[in-house]
């Protein structure tokens, strides 16, 4: 079709014209091709489409993971020892092994356990534990202090853990990528049968 709107519109209302007779009005027809198209909203359209953005935002905020940083939850509980306790310094008495279970599994990079003095009081406290791992660690959900986790190795050559002490609060103190995570935790003395 050629032409403007106009004269397509006339040419339409002649031809009927024609076919009704004179002295009668002729219904007003547009074709779907000329039908003019709005483009625009209501007022009401407008507010509602406003709310429901609002509403999707607020839902995607408060509900879903999506704004979110990763959290990592750790917990720390001492375990009863079964058999005899293992002492590691003969100054100190024994104490329960202390394990430590995380929320899901990860890939650790670094694992420090501080005493809380120590990190209340120097600006560079020194670790009782510090491991390290330069490439992929095994993904772990949870280990024993002290205990060997395949992948890391300890940030000084050849530096063991050292004993913990029964009363005394710590700080673990744990990186996975770029979610970090820190739980204190204190430990229990063994009591050992008269």
């Amino acid at each position: 079709m050629t032409g403007t709107f106009l004269e397509h519109y006339t040419c339409v209302t002649r031809t009927l014209s024609r076919t009704v007779g004179p002295g009668r009005a002729a219904p007003r027809i547009i074709t779907r091709e000329w039908r003019p198209i709005s483009t625009r909203m209501s007022k009401n359209g407008i507010v509602l489409s406003i709310l429901l953005v609002a509403l999707g935002g607020a839902y995607a905020v408060w509900f879903t993971d999506w704004f979110r940083s990763e959290s990592l939850q750790i917990v720390a509980v001492p375990r009863p020892a079964a058999g005899k306790p293992r002492r590691i310094d003969p100054n100190q008495p024994p104490v329960h092994p202390v394990s430590f279970t995380f929320n899901r599994k990860c890939e650790l990079t670094s694992l420090k356990v501080l005493a809380a003095e120590d990190f209340a009081t120097n600006k560079f406290p020194v670790a009782l534990w510090h491991l390290v791992s330069e490439s992929n660690s095994v993904p772990t959900r949870s280990f024993l202090y002290g205990q060997p986790i395949k992948g890391m190795h300890s940030a000084v050559a050849r530096m063991r853990p050292e004993p913990l002490v029964a009363g005394v609060k710590y700080i673990l103190q744990v990186e996975a990528g770029k979610v970090h995570g820190e739980v204190g935790f204190i430990t229990s003395e063994v009591a050992l049968p008269q």
